[in-house]
């Protein structure tokens, strides 16, 4: 009798979001839209849906995105899902929720924010159909660009007196 797996919609959610978040910061322009279906939508909470007719128009969104967070010095971000269901009878469509953890060498650089993500099945392939963030288009911006000693500070600045604890600053 063949075996049959039965995945949760947690799982494939989190699977596709890892997926995706490799691709992205490889900058694998070529294998990304593989995961992402269009038309979609970018959704923020200053902007009403914002329609994404074709691969070529979500790449240089994404494109610039990852641009704009070489800029910040981000070195990495997580995404954890945290809830995701099967919204059709056939297990074709997920909608799932996730917080994204942005990092610049292992440090939390802004609040954790949370997304919400439609996926569908096409042809085997989990696709992304769209993307609503909670985090606005300034709060980027507004980031701290740098840490000392894994601390928010201004740069160049300790927020321990290594005197008083036997350190000293190489």
């Amino acid at each position: 009798m063949a075996e049959h797996h039965v995945f949760s919609a947690k799982s494939l959610y989190q699977k596709h979001i890892d997926i995706v978040t490799v691709l992205f910061w490889r900058r694998d322009w070529e294998a990304l839209p593989l995961h992402l279906e269009v038309p979609g939508f970018l959704q923020t909470p200053e902007t009403a849906p914002q329609r994404i007719d074709s691969h070529a128009d979500l790449l240089e969104r994404v494109a610039q995105k990852r641009a704009m967070l070489d800029e910040m010095d981000v070195t990495d971000y997580h995404r954890i899902c945290e809830a995701a269901e099967f919204t059709d009878p056939a297990r074709t469509k997920i909608e799932g929720r996730h917080r994204t953890f942005v990092l610049q060498r292992g440090v939390v650089l802004l609040d954790p924010y949370l997304c919400e993500m439609p996926l569908v099945l096409r042809d085997g392939v989990w696709k992304s159909a769209g993307y609503r963030t909670s985090l606005r288009n300034g709060d980027f911006r507004a980031a701290p660009r740098s840490f000392a000693y894994g601390l928010m500070t201004p740069a160049g600045q300790s927020p321990v007196d290594h005197k008083d604890q036997g350190v000293t600053k190489a």
